[in-house]
């Protein structure tokens, strides 16, 4: 990853050495940069002539298949003429030819199908749905250009950055530098592999790193699904999340969940799971992590490969994406029993996890007193005996979760000992609206034997 940046610093000092002397011979505008013109105008002394070049590439939210590719002018920072348009192979590549002075050209797909990883759902694209890149084409030079959701984030900065005053070439680098320092590869240039290719076991690699980043985004896409109470990528797919999250970088040039909506800046949300900066680090890193554990992950790359760039990920700086707040995580803890219900001697206490798969520890203390950690963290339960705890009375059993990156939820539940008087717990519900309602739940005699049992208060 080093060489990257060290390559990358390279050529950013060349272009601003070449932009330099354009300037200096041509008399550019203010910024530096010579004059913006259409990249369908009649080639000068200070273009180059127009010369055919190949640009090929892939389409890859994963693979899209028969999407239509448009090639557009932006050199004005807006789409211009249509310059070429192709089809993506089964495969999701595409080749064609284009034949223009150097310029920034925008690359659109629209339509076709895809394979939803981390459910196997297929998902046929929708008529508003769209992946754009944004380069700058040199004439007769050709090109590898991939198209995925994280080349829409550079579309997007450089739009907002237009809009905001800056020049088109000045906006599009300053995007490209932002998002590829935030992923610290090239968004644009190098493959996505996806983590499903069998055989595809080379260790760590850009091409794999890119894989798993958007596998995260199926994985928390379909977890988006869940919380809507409905089947994963069926309402909520990866690419449909993309739109969303573009509108909001477009929109202040900032990933915070928040845009303008209705004329006033509003929360943005995918049904009740809302947008946010915690959202956009936090949850992206844990999802990235939980892909390596997940069976369509056919690398050799482990969690623990990956786990210190989602580290680094987290503590990178980025002018796009705020730092997340301290703590925050996507873990939740749920009861399984009501609280305040009895028990003696020795029981099992048993909680619900909230995405287990983000989790690597489930602990259990009883007044502050540490227990242990659950022997399975996705289905975590504690035997608790009358060695934890002393006298009868009230308790309570406080459940830490971990996540991999260190972030901690706790909740307490409070439950009463006895272990000399009969006691009777209610499972049922305490509240209802029927004529006729059956009262269901269980006791214990503490060993005292029973000789009856009947409700009051009826």
């Amino acid at each position: 990853m080093e060489m990257f940046r060290k390559r990358t610093a390279g050529v950013i000092v060349a272009m601003a050495t070449m932009v330099f002397l354009l300037a200096a011979c041509s008399g550019g505008g203010g910024d530096g940069l010579p004059p913006e013109r259409s990249i369908t105008q009649a080639p000068d002394s200070d273009r180059p002539n127009q010369t055919t070049a190949k640009i090929h590439g892939y389409v890859v939210d994963d693979v899209l298949v028969g999407a239509t590719l448009n090639v557009y002018a932006f050199d004005e920072g807006r789409k211009g003429a249509l310059l070429a348009t192709t089809k993506t192979a089964d495969d999701g590549s595409y080749q064609l030819d284009i034949n223009a002075a150097t310029g920034l050209l925008l690359l659109e797909a629209r339509g076709g199908s895809y394979r939803e990883l981390m459910s196997g759902a297929h998902v046929t694209v929708k008529d508003n749905e769209v992946l754009q890149a944004v380069i700058l084409h040199q004439a007769g030079i050709p090109r590898t250009v991939m198209v995925t959701p994280l080349t829409h984030l550079i579309s997007a900065l450089t739009h907002y950055r237009i809009a905001e005053g800056q020049s088109p070439r000045m906006a599009y680098h300053s995007a490209a530098d932002d998002v590829n320092h935030l992923f610290d590869l090239d968004v644009t240039q190098v493959y996505p592999r996806s983590i499903a290719d069998v055989g595809s076991r080379s260790g760590l690699n850009d091409e794999h790193i890119y894989g798993f980043y958007l596998a995260a985004y199926s994985a928390w896409s379909a977890w988006v699904g869940e919380q809507n109470g409905i089947a994963p990528h069926t309402s909520y797919t990866s690419l449909g999340t993309w739109q969303l999250i573009y509108k909001d970088l477009i929109d202040d040039g900032r990933l915070d969940g928040r845009a303008q909506i209705a004329g006033a800046q509003s929360a943005m949300a995918l049904g009740t799971v809302n947008l946010s900066t915690d959202v956009y680090r936090i949850a992206f890193v844990q999802h990235v992590l939980a892909s390596t554990m997940h069976h369509a992950n056919a690398t050799d790359i482990s969690l623990s490969d990956m786990l210190p760039l989602m580290l680094a990920f987290l503590e990178r700086s980025s002018s796009f994406l705020p730092a997340a707040g301290d703590g925050a995580t996507g873990v939740e803890i749920h009861g399984v029993e009501p609280e305040g219900l009895y028990h003696n001697g020795s029981f099992d206490f048993a909680v619900l996890i909230a995405n287990p798969h983000l989790v690597e520890e489930v602990r259990f203390a009883l007044n502050g007193q540490d227990l242990g950690a659950a022997a399975n963290h996705l289905l975590p339960v504690m035997n608790i005996g009358p060695t934890q705890y002393g006298a009868d009375g009230d308790y309570v059993i406080t459940v830490r979760a971990t996540d991999y990156l260190g972030n901690v939820v706790s909740r307490d539940f409070t439950i009463r000992i006895d272990n000399s008087s009969p006691y009777v717990n209610v499972l049922s519900a305490a509240i209802t609206r029927h004529a006729s309602h059956v009262l269901s739940g269980n006791y214990g005699d503490n060993g005292a034997g029973r000789s009856g049992y009947r409700p009051a208060g009826i």
